[in-house]
């Protein structure tokens, strides 16, 4: 699975990772990008590293089954 960080809720990232993970006895692997090529057809700004980082807890918190991270 390919996705990015940006255009996909984390959610529905883990969601469909766990999905492809049973489906696949295991096997699954994910390729994340920042999504850059997306954002900027749609006019948007790109994330840089932090925006990775910050999709990739959000990602790994739902996987795990932690759900959404606390916001201040």
């Amino acid at each position: 699975m390919v996705t990015n960080v940006v255009t996909r809720a984390p959610q529905v990232t883990a969601g469909a990772l766990r999905s492809l993970d049973d489906l696949s006895g295991g096997r699954a692997f994910v390729g994340l990008g920042a999504g850059d090529s997306a954002l900027i057809g749609a006019g948007r700004s790109r994330v840089g590293v932090e925006g990775m980082r910050a999709g990739l807890v959000e990602i790994r918190r739902h996987w795990d089954g932690a759900g959404p991270a606390k916001r201040d």
